[in-house]
């Protein structure tokens, strides 16, 4: 299934604040208008973010479909799905240039078309430090992060009612995340990124 989605993300920046609008997924089953905005006061360590935004994870969640249990002669079916999740996010965050640490939380509703209501809240955290630089041939980032995850409930199935959204009551990630940024001569450049862990 083809998907198409117009969007009309009018960015408008002014100073340390930006906001956006659109209206997606086009020309589907069940369509939403979305919205995002993300102020950083006085440009310094904390950055709020508000957000509407379509669920993506599958084609239930994100454009809708019809429900063949309900189909009949000249009927499709009830449609349900097009979840939205809007929320917001707070973050603090500091560094010096060689290495940094960062922590944000935030909340989310969900909704869509017959699809059942749900919350979530999650958490963030890490660090990095710079491991090693070398003039003209690159650096070397190394990292810590922490990611959990809550929502009240598992919405991941695709009967009628259900979003069709990765939707875990518990979750915990734990990752070391590795940055290389390699200077070949002139006109090379170029980063491998990598990280291992556990969730």
């Amino acid at each position: 299934t083809e998907i198409y989605t117009l969007s009309l993300h009018d960015a408008l920046p002014i100073s340390n604040f930006a906001a956006s609008a659109g209206y997606s997924p086009y020309g589907f089953l069940v369509a939403n208008v979305i919205a995002r905005a993300r102020w950083k006061p006085a440009n310094g360590p904390f950055t709020f973010t508000f957000d509407r935004d379509s669920v993506k994870d599958s084609q239930l969640s994100y454009a809708g479909l019809h429900d063949p249990g309900s189909a009949g002669p000249g009927f499709e079916g009830n449609v349900w799905g097009g979840v939205v999740a809007t929320g917001a996010e707070a973050q603090f965050s500091h560094t010096d240039g060689n290495s940094g640490f960062y922590v944000s939380a935030g909340g989310q509703y969900l909704d869509g078309v017959h699809v059942q209501t749900n919350n979530r809240i999650d958490g963030d955290a890490g660090a990095y430090w710079q491991v090693r630089s070398v003039p003209d041939e690159g650096t070397m980032t190394l990292g810590v992060n922490f990611f959990a995850m809550h929502y009240a409930h598992n919405s991941t199935f695709f009967t009628y009612g259900q979003g069709g959204y990765f939707s875990p009551q518990a979750y915990f990630l734990a990752t070391i995340p590795i940055s290389m940024q390699v200077e070949q001569g002139w006109n090379l450049r170029y980063t491998i990124t990598g990280s291992f862990g556990v969730q």
